[in-house]
């Protein structure tokens, strides 16, 4: 009988172990702290601690979601990426998080253009697409600047012609920009 009570006492005990102290919210900004200060590995560790935990998993999406939109709100468009792109690859059925990503890439590509932020971008894009989902007009203003980047008027023009019929104005943020791709277009 005694060395029964002992075997549950000890596997309540590994159990006890095994079961996360903190709560998802505080999970989620210890992550958002660890990739803000450049210390993935960091993070990582902070998230498989509770990668297991359906309850852990679906509280945290949030708070990462929000600390990517906070630092895409307060200028800090590297920080918002980083965090994206750490979101997105934990959370794969992730749709909201992968079209903030495809945006804040965008962004980012042109910006600063270069091959492997074009992949990625790509690659981002591509997933959505094959996902059966609806995506927000501006991905085919996004597919009018790559064919443009490209020299390939033709699919512009259609990209941008979708976009422009779809489009609800907003954001209004991007309207010098459609505005500017238009003019271009018209010229070529």
């Amino acid at each position: 009988m005694r060395t029964t009570t002992v075997t549950v006492l000890a596997c309540l005990a590994l159990a006890a172990c095994r079961t996360v102290s903190s709560p998802p919210d505080e999970i989620g900004h210890q992550i958002l702290t660890a990739l803000g200060e450049d210390r993935s590995g960091d993070a990582a560790r902070a998230f498989e601690r509770v990668e297991d935990e359906a309850d852990y998993r679906e509280r945290i999406y949030p708070v990462l979601y929000d600390g990517a939109r906070q630092s895409y709100a307060a200028g800090e468009l590297d920080d918002a990426l980083e965090v994206l792109r750490f979101t997105s690859a934990r959370y794969p059925d992730g749709t909201s998080v992968r079209v903030a990503l495809a945006y804040s890439l965008f962004l980012e590509y042109a910006e600063s253009p270069g091959a492997g932020l074009r992949r990625e971008l790509d690659g981002t894009l591509a997933e959505l697409r094959g996902r059966e989902v609806a995506l927000p007009a501006w991905v085919d203003l996004i597919d009018a600047q790559l064919a443009i980047d490209e020299e390939r008027p033709g699919e512009a023009r259609e990209s941008f012609e979708r976009f422009v019929a779809a489009w609800d104005g907003r954001p209004e943020s991007i309207l010098g920009y459609v505005e500017d791709v238009g003019r271009y277009l018209a010229s070529h």
